[in-house]
């Protein structure tokens, strides 16, 4: 079976990726190398992607986008739009999901506390007051 040939959208997002990556590899120290370790492909499957042989999936360009420290947007705005709508979607998915409590279930709520409190691991002897608390996050854990 003959591969689908990449789209010019595809082609250009593997031009746009090969000059950043170019562009970026001295002063990030990386090689195709050091890239495939991080996607966990073969250096020869990172030079398919540079190249325009093997088109980016999601996956990959956010791999690539880590390890250039750049969005993915600056080489893929399609695979950049793509994501932007997964993501959008699984925050609607996981609101409609914490909304939809099984009947009999409670959920635990805690106040929000500063930082500075919380993070020097010693309670609080600040004169809190239960009702000056404005924000208590809802949790499906019980702590004691």
């Amino acid at each position: 079976m003959k591969k689908k040939p990449l789209t010019p959208e595809q082609l250009d997002d593997a031009k746009r990726l090969k000059e950043l990556f170019n562009a970026k590899k001295k002063a990030l120290g990386i090689s195709q190398e050091s890239v495939a370790h991080e996607l966990g492909v073969g250096q020869s499957a990172v030079n398919q992607f540079l190249n325009g042989i093997n088109p980016l999936n999601v996956t990959n360009a956010a791999a690539f986008a880590k390890v250039l420290n750049e969005p993915i947007s600056s080489f893929s705005p399609s695979l950049a739009t793509e994501l932007a709508k997964m993501a959008e979607s699984l925050s609607i998915s996981s609101l409609n999901r914490l909304n939809d409590k099984p009947p009999g279930t409670v959920a635990n709520s805690y106040p929000l506390i500063s930082w500075i409190s919380a993070g020097n691991w010693y309670e609080t002897i600040e004169p809190y007051q239960l009702s000056d608390i404005e924000i208590w996050p809802e949790s499906t854990k019980k702590c004691a």
